[in-house]
């Protein structure tokens, strides 16, 4: 089996080195560790390449230069993600973001699972902190131990949606590549669920760090940063479209595949109308309180 793991970066210099590292510092071999630079302009591009050039370990490890640079935000994202899987070798793909951080062990639990259990993607625990290390949260659902996931569960509590996503190329290959504002960590464990299904390992096994950053891909990170309440109150609508956005498109691939709707239970269904009722109905109350605020504030052009 062979193994890639792989960390999109654009932009990243107060981070990417800490993240890397922990890349580096993985415990699983033999796999290729490839890190792709997306016309990086805050010193990444060299932070990058110094480390790449130290690198002194038992994997393979690659440099490349995403030369699709256009696009920013969650459709630049896709289109690195996109350039990244023409140019590995692995049959499973573990993915970072450069701003996050590996526990050593979990390229050697997630390959362990996928080995085991042929799963389509694997997810595990993740610690979430803030960038002093206070507040430190870990992932909660019911019924949390190591075991395959089940559909209506993982709509209901966005189980998979997380910086710890793990997948088989051949589910990339079906249901990629991924355009515009679809979000790798939904579009792809929501398909994994009819393929061959999502193995959840309980381990906190990522960092999830909590960053504020207008140059974030993730609109969390860019609603921290807001300057004001307007500013944040136009983020939150635009995060909440991508919910809706994302949550829709997950239906419709199902709908558009022979058999998936009928392979789905009663709890299933519920479960994805109501997350979509939920994402749509709270995308509404923003907007009307973008309306009706005086004066009226416009909603924010999307960065792309």
């Amino acid at each position: 089996m062979k193994v890639s793991f792989i960390m999109p970066c654009r932009n990243k210099a107060p981070h990417v080195a800490e993240a890397v590292r922990s890349v580096f510092d993985q415990t699983y071999t033999p796999m290729e560790l490839v890190f792709s630079d997306q016309g990086s302009t805050d010193g990444t591009t060299s932070i990058l390449e110094r480390l790449v050039n130290d690198y002194n370990g038992p994997n393979r490890v690659r440099l490349l230069n995403c030369p699709e640079i256009e696009l920013r935000g969650m459709p630049g994202l896709n289109a690195n993600l996109n350039w990244i899987d023409r140019h590995i070798e692995g049959d499973v793909v573990i993915t970072s973001s450069a701003d996050d951080l590996n526990d050593p062990y979990r390229a050697e639990y997630v390959v362990r699972a996928f080995k085991e259990f042929n799963p389509s993607y694997v997810c595990t625990g993740v610690k979430y902190t803030e960038p002093d290390g206070s507040d430190l949260r870990f992932t909660h659902f019911p019924e949390i131990r190591d075991r395959w996931l089940g559909t209506a569960e993982c709509f209901k509590y966005q189980i998979h949606s997380s910086g710890s996503s793990a997948w088989a190329r051949d589910l990339w290959e079906k249901h990629g590549p991924l355009k515009g504002c679809e979000q790798q960590d939904m579009i792809l464990p929501a398909m994994a669920l009819f393929e061959r299904g999502i193995y959840y390992v309980d381990k906190p096994l990522h960092t999830y760090i909590n960053h504020a950053d207008v140059a974030n891909t993730g609109f969390q990170g860019q609603i921290r940063a807001a300057d004001d309440e307007e500013e944040r109150a136009q983020l939150v609508e635009l995060n909440n479209f991508m919910n809706v956005k994302n949550w829709t498109e997950i239906f419709r691939r199902i709908q558009e595949q022979p058999g998936w709707i009928e392979r789905m239970d009663q709890l299933a269904v519920a479960a994805l109308l109501e997350k979509i009722t939920a994402c749509a109905f709270s995308w509404a109350q923003v907007r009307e309180t973008l309306i009706m605020a005086t004066p009226q504030i416009p909603p924010m052009p999307m960065r792309i």
